[in-house]
């Protein structure tokens, strides 16, 4: 029992410098996200019992702002915050547990404007390394993908089924004008498409010229 807890106590050790190094990096990265001013924590505390993963209970904190103190991140998060942060911690953790495929779900929920153009930015370059699935209503993250899907609900014969297209050329353009302006968008909204694509292709183009 004497060597049980050596060793969870070296492991404690080490997941404590762990922590603050993980929670430096998320503090980074949620800098990134317009979410300059947040502090975020790895609180590594006693269970009271030694376990199959030591004798440590893990929890993330963070405060988005200024003169909050730290609370369990899933309890003060508001649904933008909490996507953000979950997309930190994850970019933060590449360089330890990367998987070959990374799904976001709705990674989108509460932002807009630049601060979805942020978050598609950080998106963009762990796609540089890394296969993401990212599921959004958002153009300005839609537009950053190589390749872009669209899911459709259809009723046959009583049942709902889900299809799904791959978008490419004017398809894809006029989608994302969709997506920015609605159905009836209008050729504001598609030259707005156009040279978000093309931004996310990494190209410049000026304004009212055609491709």
């Amino acid at each position: 029992r004497e060597d049980l807890a050596q060793a969870a106590a070296r492991l404690t050790s080490k997941r404590t410098g762990a922590a603050k190094r993980l929670a430096r990096a998320v503090e980074g990265e949620l800098a990134r996200l317009r979410m300059d001013r947040t502090v975020f924590r790895v609180e590594v505390a006693p269970r009271g019992e030694i376990g199959p993963h030591g004798a440590d209970r893990i929890e993330f904190l963070m405060a988005a702002n200024a003169g909050e103190e730290p609370k369990a991140l899933v309890k003060t998060a508001s649904g933008g915050e909490l996507s953000r942060a979950m997309l930190a911690i994850k970019k933060s953790l590449l360089g330890v547990a990367a998987p070959p495929t990374l799904v976001f779900d709705e990674v989108d929920v509460g932002i807009g404007g630049e601060t979805a153009v942020a978050v598609g930015d950080v998106l963009a370059e762990v796609a540089g390394r890394h296969q993401l699935l990212v599921i959004t209503h958002l153009a300005q993250i839609a537009a950053r993908g190589r390749r872009q899907l669209r899911v459709l609900k259809e009723e046959r014969e009583g049942r709902t089924f889900c299809r799904v297209e791959a978008l490419e050329g004017a398809e894809r353009v006029r989608e994302i004008a969709r997506m920015l302006g609605g159905e009836r968008h209008g050729p504001a909204s598609l030259e707005a498409a156009e040279e978000m694509l093309a931004a996310g292709r990494g190209e410049v183009r000026a304004k009212g010229t055609k491709k």
